[in-house]
């Protein structure tokens, strides 16, 4: 798994996580639409060609959790990628799923 930087990039009413490599090359990104205060809506999971199959995406979510976990929010995940993600870890992610 590659040691990745993750960084929140957080607007007034979407969002993205990009994960860079050490050298700062763009590995992948998570964009979200904020629904309100306390529920975003993660879209879409990008990885870049060249590091498919490295963690990149799982490493994206993670970091989402973790932020939404800190800052009392919930996921609705509509990418299938997060979706496949949600269902196969549902008790890491139960206390973050918008129901």
């Amino acid at each position: 798994m590659l040691n990745l930087i993750i960084t929140m990039h957080d607007e007034q009413d979407t969002g993205e996580i990009h994960a860079h490599t050490q050298d700062n090359v763009l590995a992948g990104r998570i964009t979200y639409v904020k629904n309100d205060a306390h529920h975003i809506t993660i879209e879409h999971t990008y990885v870049k060609e060249d590091f498919n199959g490295q963690g990149v995406g799982g490493q994206l979510v993670k970091a989402a959790i973790e932020y939404c976990k800190t800052n009392s929010i919930k996921i609705t995940p509509v990418c299938s990628y997060v979706v496949h993600y949600f269902e196969k870890h549902a008790d890491e992610v139960a206390s973050v799923l918008y129901k």
